[in-house]
């Protein structure tokens, strides 16, 4: 849906840009009376409009050849006239002049713009409202499911410890298991931070990231404790990370596990 958006605002700015274009290069068939303008310097002694650059066939004059009407010839009726004019091609002689001007009663394409700009907008709010509903990239794990896996994988650790026939083997489960968990879940979550950014806002993210960090670290040190040999500390640490990931899951809004 972000990607359809996307091309639509882009078509969108194309559209309104050429739209845009047309508000001072009007039609050569428009009522001769829309020409006429009270601005000094824009109009010629009888009111009307003048050219802003040259319209029309190439003639020859003064030994070369120039367009039949140079820019400051004034839009008088009578030269709109033969400016309209339908040649042979079905097609107006001049088609469109370059006016110096804007007025809203020339402007051809007005509505074209209009629609542009109004769909431009919805495809904005679009856009933003699906970046607030955190939308996932293929292939990303969702946050509060990552974090679900923490704590599962921690508390089923926590709880096999003591179980275990020695002490070689706490401290390999524990290298072992927090190692990976390191790797997927913790690092699944860490990785989803525009995502908890475009759902939570940057405050909520600033909190829920702060007890996730604690809750890490504590990970982290049970991990080196475990290596070092020191099994002790490293129970103790997978311990009080559980509460810190427990408070990060509150802080997202789901129920901690039972």
């Amino acid at each position: 849906m972000k990607t359809l958006l996307g091309w639509l605002i882009w078509i969108c700015v194309g559209v309104a840009a050429v739209s845009a274009v047309t508000a001072y290069f009007v039609p050569t068939s428009l009522d001769p009376e829309l020409f006429r303008s009270d601005t000094p310097g824009r109009h010629g002694e009888n009111g009307y409009l003048l050219l802003a650059s040259p319209a029309g066939p190439d003639v020859p004059r003064g030994g070369a050849s120039e367009p039949e009407w140079p820019a400051g010839t004034e839009l008088t009726p009578e030269v709109l006239g033969k400016m309209a004019e339908i040649q042979d091609n079905g097609e107006p002689l001049v088609k469109r002049v370059h006016v110096p001007e804007f007025s809203f009663a020339r402007w051809s394409h007005k509505w074209w713009f209009i629609g542009s700009v109004v769909l431009l907008t919805l495809c904005g709010l679009g856009q933003r409202a699906l970046s607030r509903g955190g939308v996932l990239k293929k292939g990303t794990a969702d946050p509060e499911e990552s974090l679900a896996g923490v704590l599962a994988e921690l508390n089923a650790l926590r709880d096999e410890l003591p179980g275990m026939t020695s002490d070689y083997d706490r401290l390999h489960a524990i290298v072992h298991r927090v190692g990976e968990l390191q790797q997927t879940h913790l690092a699944n979550f860490a990785e989803a931070r525009d995502v908890l950014i475009s759902r939570f806002g940057m405050g909520r993210f600033a909190r829920i990231m702060d007890s996730f960090a604690g809750g890490e670290r504590k990970v982290n040190r049970a991990w080196s404790a475990a290596a070092d040999g020191v099994l002790g500390e490293a129970f103790d640490n997978i311990e009080h990370a559980i509460p810190l990931f427990e408070e990060t899951q509150r802080r997202l809004g789901a129920a901690p596990p039972a």
